[in-house]
């Protein structure tokens, strides 16, 4: 009995066991189950009238406009808003089905508004739009929402337009007090100086400044006169009801100016700008000016003028320049007196009795040529000091020592033509070469003389290599791997004078299939 009571005892906790691991394992499947399950999305379709409305799917606007569907869209609730210019927005909460399609469709209401129109005096033309409708006093219904341009038009008096914004279900008001069509114009005149004749269609009209009414619009001839002023004579265009401003400066007439000298003819300058010679009559425009009376040989006389409407005369006698030239040209020969001074002395004199024969212009000419004869004695352009025989020209010396330096640059260009030995590298891959050992012929040359040189070979950057004489040589490179190849060579050399001079050769090559293959651009 005892025996049966503990196996009964142990079938028990066996089935006990085996359910609870029944349960954990329902737990674990069921969710994992339910995880793999997708959630299956909906669509919306919308439709309006008319089409091409903006889709907003809680407030997000869509890239498609009705009529078209909108897809993948989680179940649930959803706010639908279609927009279309000019009519009513639409609004809509709808609720869409896992795996179903729910269709919206509105049918659009215009969004439209009302104008009333009034005018004093009324029964004036409405225009909306440049559309006809109808005359005031009135209202204008089922106007479309939004910005509108409107006009009212009455016969005798001035159009009148002004734009307006309608706003959808409202009254939008608009009025206005209509003003007669003026027939006539004005002028106002104003010049500078005041008190100008005004002659309007050749009648005086009064001075200026003032204000003429009751102009017939149009072109009319206009002409304002002063005492010591040039007329101004124009056209003005009138319009009506407005009045045309009109400022003028007059310009003053020119004044004379004349102009005698002693001696004469002199130039004659006027503010700097040679205007004639003496005697001179001249017109001048009124104002400030600088007159300049000029002759060679003498000093400028030089009066400033302020001319009016009136004649200005001026008469002038020139002061001579002989006197201080000759005062130069005696310092100047007792300056340079251990040079000879015959030249010099001989011009002085002459200057000297041009003066007394008051023929000032040679004389002033004569003392010139003494002060240069002076400073060079023999008038070679080489001042005394510098002149290696003062007395005779040195023309022929110069020419000497200019053909010597000419010689001289010339051994020395032809000395560094001779010696300026530039070095020639040619790079190359030997005939027949395996990958086994790579062989680089180098060929080196110079074609001038030169003290001596050195050829560096690199290869991967690093030096494998020295070749200090010309000629052709060859480089081994051992065996390479499969691949691109790059040898560089530079070849530098001692010149016999001028310095050094340098050159740098790469070859490229490429390693496959068992053979070496050149792969350098041609220079």
């Amino acid at each position: 009995m005892k025996k049966k009571a503990i196996r009964g005892t142990l079938k028990s906790s066996a089935w006990r066991a085996l359910f609870f691991t029944a349960l954990v394992l329902v737990a674990i499947i069921i969710p994992a189950g339910a995880q793999d399950e997708e959630i299956k999305l909906g669509e919306i379709a919308v439709s309006s009238d008319p089409p091409g409305a903006s889709i907003y799917l809680n407030d997000v606007l869509q890239d498609k406009k009705t009529n078209g569907f909108i897809l993948n869209v989680y179940p649930g609730i959803h706010t639908i808003r279609l927009t279309l210019t000019g009519y009513r927005d639409f609004e809509q909460v709808i609720g869409v089905e896992s795996g179903d399609t729910t269709y919206v469709y509105h049918e659009f209401v215009p969004a439209v508004g009302t104008i009333i129109v009034s005018t004093l005096p009324t029964g004036a033309d409405i225009y909306l739009d440049d559309a006809y409708y109808g005359k005031t006093n009135t209202a204008v219904p089922n106007i479309p929402a939004g910005l509108h341009t409107i006009r009212v038009s009455l016969e005798g008096y001035a159009d009148k337009s002004a734009s307006l914004y309608v706003t959808d279900g409202m009254s939008t008001s608009f009025h206005h007090n209509f003003e007669l069509v003026p027939t006539t114009g004005s002028l106002s005149i104003k010049t500078q100086p005041e008190g100008a004749v005004i002659y309007f269609d050749g009648i005086d009209r009064g001075l200026s400044n003032r204000v003429i009414d009751g102009i017939e619009p149009g072109v009319h001839n206009l002409t304002l006169t002063m005492e010591g002023f040039k007329d101004w004579v124009g056209t003005v265009d009138i319009s009506a009801g407005t009045t045309q401003y009109l400022t003028l400066e007059l310009v003053g007439k020119d004044g004379t100016i004349i102009v005698s000298s002693n001696p004469s003819p002199s130039d004659v300058y006027i503010d700097g700008v040679l205007s004639g010679m003496t005697p001179f009559t001249g017109l001048v425009s009124q104002g400030e000016h600088t007159v300049t009376i000029r002759a060679y040989g003498f000093e400028d006389s030089t009066f400033p003028v302020r001319l009016g409407y009136e004649t200005v005369s001026l008469s002038v006698t020139l002061t001579p320049l002989a006197e201080g030239a000759i005062a130069a040209a005696e310092a100047k020969i007792a300056a340079n007196s251990n040079y000879d001074q015959s030249r010099a002395i001989a011009e002085l004199e002459a200057a000297k009795r041009y003066l007394a024969q008051e023929n000032y212009t040679e004389s002033y000419e004569a003392a010139l040529r003494a002060g240069r004869f002076a400073e060079d004695g023999d008038g070679d352009g080489i001042p005394n000091f510098l002149d290696l025989q003062p007395t005779v020209k040195n023309d022929v010396i110069y020419i000497l020592t200019l053909l010597l330096f000419i010689l001289i640059c010339g051994g020395i260009a032809g000395d560094w033509i001779r010696t300026n030995a530039k070095p020639e590298i040619r790079l190359r891959i030997a005939d027949g070469a395996d990958p086994s050992d790579v062989i680089i012929i180098i060929d080196l040359a110079v074609h001038k003389p030169f003290r001596g040189g050195i050829c560096t070979v690199s290869y991967g950057g690093k030096a494998v290599e020295y070749i200090p004489d010309v000629g052709e040589h060859e480089v081994h490179l051992g065996a390479l791997p499969p691949g691109v190849h790059q040898v560089s060579a530079e070849f530098r050399i001692e010149k016999l004078r001028y310095g050094s001079a340098r050159t740098v050769s790469m070859l490229e090559f490429e390693i496959g299939n068992g053979n070496v293959q050149d792969t350098s651009i041609p220079e």
